[in-house]
């Protein structure tokens, strides 16, 4: 019965020869991946932000992402929290500064326009020089800023005039 050998043979190959399924990655995997993603993100940003760093005139985003982000709810919180923690963190001012008017181009509340104002002077202050600031940072300001900026610098007294 050399005929049966081979036919067990042969069912016991295709019940061991199936493709295996990969297993699913658990959640806490798929967290611990996407968390790890994230900061390495943000290390990275964080490396490119110790200078001031204008993405949006050097960087095209999508045109989806592109609206998304010029909206002013969206881009003030962004740059307002960023510099907050780039101030938090001790990045050099002129860095933190720059987050400081970038939020303040979309801030259209007094509170929000006070508080960037408030956190753009502390920096200035803990520059030690705020005249090299204030010359660093006006070069982004363009045909005198938005209301929102120049309520911002003035609450700073920063000056723009003697540097553009």
């Amino acid at each position: 019965m050399p005929g049966r050998g081979l036919s067990s043979i042969s069912d016991q190959m295709m019940k061991t020869d199936r493709p295996r399924q990969r297993a699913r990655p658990s959640g806490r995997r798929l967290a611990a991946g996407a968390a790890g993603v994230v900061v390495v993100a943000a290390l990275a940003l964080l490396v490119l932000l110790r200078q001031p760093l204008d993405v949006g005139a050097t960087v095209k985003l999508p045109d989806w992402l592109e609206q998304y982000v010029r909206r002013d709810e969206v881009a003030y919180s962004a740059h307002a929290a960023l510099g907050a923690a780039l101030e938090a963190l001790r990045y050099p001012p002129e860095a933190v500064g720059l987050q400081w008017l970038k939020a303040a181009a979309h801030a259209w509340r007094a509170a929000e326009i006070e508080r960037l104002g408030a956190g753009l002077a502390g920096t200035r202050r803990r520059s030690g020089d705020p005249d090299r600031v204030d010359a660093a940072l006006c070069r982004y300001i363009i045909g005198g800023g938005t209301y929102g900026q120049r309520a911002a610098m003035a609450r700073a007294e920063m000056r723009c005039e003697p540097h553009g």
